[in-house]
């Protein structure tokens, strides 16, 4: 189509293109963003240039992707080499991100369990597809700590976050026993299928487990239950026994395109937490299972403290304290007073980025 027409779509990621994006993250009171693929420079570069002119306001993490062991020093390199040429106050690249399987709704999450297949789909492996042996991203989290990076990797099935766990307990063990210290944050992201024995290993301060409350509501439907099954489906996005047990879960909104900018809004993944349920995606019901519902409590930590502590930043931000950042919002009403449904729709009076308003309800209406 685009041949035809000799023209194709901008992929530059110019200021002219990410400010308005950034914006919208802002009114939502973001102030900081973890770039879970850093696919061009220009990403930087457009980014470097919005700080240059003040216009940054809040903590980019941008992020190398590394695919395997083959490639883990070629991406360190490059982590090196951003952070030398594009690191700055705002700016901080200090984490690969790995796949370290596909996803469940295509059958390709590394589980512990055959998936069921039917005829036509007989030649793929029925226990999924693990990007990355066990051995493999042992040493690859052994390189990490020591160029001093942490990592982000995509899991989805069991069998991926049980070598992902057992990866970091022994590339710590190994690190130690030769006279390393460990330094290195591995965040889990979304786990959306644990076995319940290894929800009970993450009471570590190295391991972060990040969730994306869309996804726990059903924002992928049902698609996933003809390869797992009802019971193992039911069991999918299970936090409660992770949290009680010491692991420290954040939160983030996994946006990827331009149709899921509204879910970028804290407040709405504070709905979506509270409720389990996606009424604009057709989950009018809570997703089994509704105990599996967050707290108020739980889901503001995520978003502040928590999520600031998987970044390396809980030492300026993430909560208020003396000698930290004032990065804050101004609500319109007590949060711990209002319905789920009313935190969805919460619009700040005020948004405060290291001391400065950037913006305010009544400068956004009369603009």
């Amino acid at each position: 189509m685009f041949d035809k027409l000799n023209w194709y779509p901008p992929t530059e990621a110019d200021p002219e293109v990410q400010r308005p994006v950034l914006d919208l993250m802002n009114h939502g009171g973001v102030c900081a963003v973890q770039d879970g693929i850093t696919e061009s420079e220009d990403t930087l570069i457009g980014l470097k240039a919005l700080e240059d002119e003040g216009k940054l306001h809040m903590y980019f993490h941008p992020q190398p992707l590394a695919k395997s062991l083959e490639d883990i020093d070629d991406a360190i390199k490059q982590a090196k080499d951003w952070q030398q040429r594009y690191g700055c106050r705002h700016i901080t690249v200090d984490t690969i991100k790995m796949l370290i399987d596909g996803t469940n709704e295509l059958a390709t999450g590394a589980v512990l369990e055959p998936l069921n297949l039917t005829e036509a789909e007989d030649k793929a492996d029925p226990y999924g597809v693990l990007n990355v042996p066990e051995d493999d991203l042992t040493e690859i989290f052994c390189r990490i700590n020591r160029a001093g990076l942490n990592a982000q990797l995509h899991i989805v099935g069991d069998r991926a976050f049980r070598v992902s766990v057992n990866a970091y307990y022994r590339a710590k063990s190994l690190e130690e026993e030769s006279g390393k210290e460990w330094i290195a944050k591995i965040t889990l992201l979304h786990c959306e299928l644990v076995h319940p024995d290894d929800r009970l290993r993450l009471a570590t301060p190295d391991l972060y487990v990040n969730v994306t409350t869309f996804f726990a509501a059903g924002s992928f439907g049902e698609t996933a239950k003809l390869y797992l099954g009802e019971e193992r489906f039911n069991s999918m996005f299970a936090y409660q026994d992770m949290i009680s047990n010491g692991a420290v879960v954040n939160f983030s909104s996994d946006m990827v395109d331009g149709e899921g900018l509204p879910l970028v809004n804290p407040f709405v993944g504070i709905r979506v937490g509270l409720q389990r349920m996606l009424p604009e995606f057709g989950m009018s019901e809570p997703r089994p299972e509704a105990s599996e519902r967050f707290t108020l409590e739980q889901l503001l930590y995520g978003y502040t403290i928590n999520n600031a502590k998987g970044m390396g930043i809980d030492d300026i931000t993430g909560s208020l304290e003396a000698g930290k950042y004032a990065n804050l919002l101004i609500l319109p009403g007590n949060i711990f007073d209002m319905t789920s449904d009313e935190i969805g729709e919460i619009i700040p009076d005020t948004y405060m980025f290291e001391g400065q308003i950037i913006e305010t309800r009544d400068f956004r209406e009369n603009e």
